[in-house]
């Protein structure tokens, strides 16, 4: 990958976290009509997580088809590792606080190149 395909990623990948954001906080704002759901003891999943990675994950691969992407909800597809660019996502950062009303959250999202974030 070069400087340009980095770039490139990095252009890409500020306007798609800023509307992951922006839709991640009408549902924090609507966060009472949420349907919680239990992946384990801590460990919350909400239709706004489902929501956001779909989003994400979407937006991505429209721009980046040959580019693998690794989310929190879906998980990763096979062969990500031979992927140019490897997207990370993890839709909505802090779940439990999201869920509970508590504005410590984010989206959070990075993109790796041989198994090192660029």
């Amino acid at each position: 990958m070069t400087d340009e395909d980095l770039d490139r990623r990095l252009d890409a990948g500020v306007p798609i976290l800023h509307a992951a954001g922006r839709l991640a906080l009408d549902f924090f704002q609507r966060r009472g009509e949420l349907v919680i759901e239990h992946k384990g003891l801590q460990d919350l999943v909400s239709i706004a997580d489902q929501t956001v990675e779909r989003a994400i994950r979407d937006e991505l691969g429209r721009l980046f088809p040959g580019d693998a992407i690794i989310g929190e909800e879906d998980g990763a597809g096979a062969g990500y590792a031979a992927a140019p660019g490897v997207w990370v996502i993890d839709p909505i950062d802090g779940t439990a606080n999201f869920v509970r009303g508590i504005p410590q959250w984010c989206v959070a999202i990075a993109c790796a190149k041989d198994g090192e974030a660029v």
